[in-house]
C-alpha cells in the first residue's frame, strides 16, 4: 500500500455515517465535530449557541465537508425530536450520536439555593443526554441502523472535589447508564462507550486554561505528561470509538496521566 492510500483511508474512516454531536459550537464538541467531517461524516451541530454551531459548520464546509447546525435545548424532549427528524431529514439516518453537552456550577454542599444549581447541571448533564439518547437509540431501532454512542464522562467522577459534587455525581451517573445502555442495545447492534477527559484547554470547563500557561497548569495539578489536553486529544478517542466495531461498555480515560497522581 503506497503511502498516499494510506493517507486516503487515515482520513475517511467515517465515510457514510451521520454523527449528532451536543455542545458542539465550542470546546471539545467542536474538536470532535471537525474531526468526523475530516473524516468523512456528515455532521449536526447541536448546541444552544445557534450562532457558535454555525460558524462550526461554516467551518466545515469550508473544508468540503457536510454540516448542519441545530438550535437544541437538550433538555427539551421535543426540541430534541424535532433535531432528530431534521438530521434525518437532510442525511436519511443516524448512525453515531456524541453526548458531549454538559455544564458544571462549582457550588459547595452549604451554598445557599444549592438546589437550584443541582437542578441545572443533573438536567443539562443527565436528564439531556438521556432525551438525546432515547430520541436517537429508537430511531436506530426503529429503522434497524447500527451505530454508536459515545458520552463524554469526567476523571472528576473517580476523583473528588471539595468544591461543587453535582457535576462529578452527574458523570458519575454517565458512567454508570454507559454499561447498562451498552448491555441493552448490544443486540440491535449498537455500541455504547464512554470518554473521560481529564483537564482540557480553551473549554468552557477549563476557560482559564490556554495554550500560554498550559505547562504551568500541567506542573500545579501534577499530570505526568506534562501538559493540558486538547479537543483534538478527545478527538482521537472519539473516532477510534466510533470505528472499532469490537469495543462497548468501555470508559477511555483520556487525561494525560493525571487520575494517576490524584
Amino acid at each position: 500500500m503506497s503511502s498516499e492510500q494510506s493517507h486516503h483511508q487515515a482520513y475517511f474512516r467515517l465515510k457514510n455515517e451521520v454523527a449528532i454531536v451536543t455542545g458542539a459550537a465550542s470546546g471539545i464538541g467542536r474538536g470532535i465535530a471537525l474531526r468526523f467531517a475530516k473524516e468523512g461524516a456528515s455532521v449536526a451541530l447541536v448546541d444552544t449557541n445557534e450562532e457558535g454551531a454555525k460558524h462550526v459548520a461554516d467551518e466545515i464546509r469550508k473544508q468540503g465537508g457536510e454540516a448542519l447546525a441545530l438550535q437544541t435545548d437538550i433538555r427539551n424532549p421535543e426540541e430534541v425530536a424535532k433535531t432528530i427528524e431534521a438530521v434525518i431529514a437532510a442525511w436519511k439516518r443516524v448512525t453515531i450520536l456524541v453526548n458531549n453537552a454538559g455544564i458544571e456550577r462549582a457550588t459547595p454542599l452549604l451554598t445557599p439555593d444549592i438546589s437550584q444549581a443541582w437542578k441545572e447541571v443533573a438536567e443539562t448533564n443527565f436528564h439531556g443526554t438521556f432525551h438525546m439518547t432515547e430520541g436517537v437509540v429508537k430511531t436506530m431501532v426503529q429503522y434497524g441502523w447500527k451505530g454508536t454512542i459515545i458520552t463524554m464522562t469526567s476523571v472528576q467522577s473517580e476523583i473528588p472535589v471539595s468544591k461543587g459534587a453535582c457535576y462529578p455525581a452527574t458523570k458519575a451517573a454517565l458512567k454508570a447508564a454507559t454499561k447498562s445502555w451498552a448491555l441493552e442495545l448490544a443486540p440491535y447492534g449498537i455500541r455504547v462507550n464512554a470518554i473521560a477527559p481529564g483537564a482540557i484547554r480553551n473549554t468552557g470547563l477549563n476557560h482559564d486554561v490556554n495554550t500560554e500557561n498550559d505547562v504551568q497548569k500541567a506542573k500545579e495539578w501534577n499530570i505526568p505528561l506534562e501538559r493540558c489536553g486538547t479537543p483534538e486529544d478527545i478527538a482521537d478517542a472519539a473516532v477510534f470509538l466510533a470505528t472499532n466495531s469490537y469495543m462497548t461498555g468501555q470508559e477511555i480515560v483520556v487525561d494525560g496521566g493525571l487520575s494517576l497522581t490524584h
